[in-house]
């Protein structure tokens, strides 16, 4: 007995029937026009993109200003900024019940493989900012690799969590990874 079905359709399911559906971006993507500067990084956006989907908030995050959202804030002044000798600007702040959680992200060209000035003041700026906040260090090789940006959604919610990692440049499991390279 033959089936009267037809294999396929003789109408459009919306849009994307006739090519004019939207393109659904997953993951982070490349940071947008006006998120990377002089003192903003490619590895941050990852990490801000992450905290605006666990936080759902902003609800675009590729739409600027750059600074957040209700409960976490990016590039947080403390002490003056970079506009005192000592100040110093905190990657993320996330306004926790119980805490305020300052993240610094650590990348192997700038803070892991760098001089020993430059390691002595990253620890010395750690321990001045954790009279303020508690510091938690993220390093990049632990969610820039995930270009779904999974990795990096859990990594935000182990870091407020309270889950620390052992810091790979010194403990000699520091490898190189670049963004998407999974």
């Amino acid at each position: 007995m033959l089936s009267r079905r037809r294999p396929y359709s003789l109408y459009t399911l919306g849009p994307g029937g006739i090519g004019h559906a939207s393109k659904k971006i997953v993951g982070p993507g490349e940071p947008p026009d006006g998120f990377v500067s002089a003192t903003t990084s490619s590895t941050e956006w990852i990490w801000y993109w992450a905290s605006a989907k666990v936080y759902d908030d902003p609800p675009d995050p590729r739409i600027p200003p750059y600074w957040g959202g209700a409960q976490w804030g990016y590039q947080i002044a403390n002490t003056g900024g970079r506009a005192a000798i000592f100040g110093s600007v905190i990657d993320f702040v996330y306004y926790m019940p119980s805490a305020t959680v300052g993240i610094r992200i650590q990348t192997k060209r700038y803070h892991e493989e760098t001089t020993p000035q430059q390691k002595a003041y990253d620890l010395a700026q750690r321990n001045a900012l954790s009279r303020y906040v508690t510091i938690v260090d993220v390093y990049e090789q632990d969610f820039i690799a995930d270009r779904t940006g999974e990795a990096a959604c859990r990594r935000v919610v182990d870091a407020l969590g309270g889950k620390r990692r052992m810091s790979p440049g010194k403990f000699g499991f520091s490898r190189r990874v670049r963004p998407y390279s999974v």
